[in-house]
């Protein structure tokens, strides 16, 4: 049944085909060709837009690269300037910590002379709170070893 469908639309494809006149069959060619033509055309038109996209693209890649060195650039130098300004600062402070240094150093030698009494009695003078000396009481006043109830 299903093949006997099929055979009666062929033969009819067949007499509809035969029933074509030669002019019919070349109206028809010269359609497709047309449409041929037409697609053709298109897909040159699309290729010379793509080949347009691709050369802006890549100018604009190098335009942005460009920027971006320019900023980086301009970044670089406004690092430096600071950078140059800090050391400009530092070295100056260096000097006068230099020459405190030298001025302490000579005054100290002029004082070493004079006060060498003063020097002894100092030494015997804890310099800070580590430097205690350890005794078996615990002194109150000292917070640095008292930790009790602190918490």
């Amino acid at each position: 049944m299903q093949h006997e469908d099929d055979i009666f639309r062929y033969k009819e494809v067949i007499s509809d085909l035969n029933s074509d006149t030669p002019m019919m069959r070349d109206v028809q060619s010269q359609r497709s060709d047309k449409k041929y033509a037409g697609l053709s055309e298109k897909i040159e038109s699309l290729k010379w837009q793509v080949a347009q996209l691709q050369e802006e693209n890549s100018k604009l890649k190098k335009k942005t690269k460009q920027i971006d060195e320019l900023r980086s650039s301009k970044n670089d130098k406004w690092r430096n300037s600071a950078l140059q300004e800090q050391v400009l600062i530092l070295t100056q402070k260096l000097k006068e910590f230099d020459v405190d240094t030298e001025s302490l150093k000579s005054s100290s030698s002029r004082k070493s002379r004079s006060n060498r009494s003063v020097v002894s009695s100092r030494s015997s003078l804890p310099r800070g709170p580590g430097s205690l000396r350890r005794t078996n009481t615990v002194s109150t006043n000292d917070v640095s070893t008292h930790t009790q109830n602190t918490f």
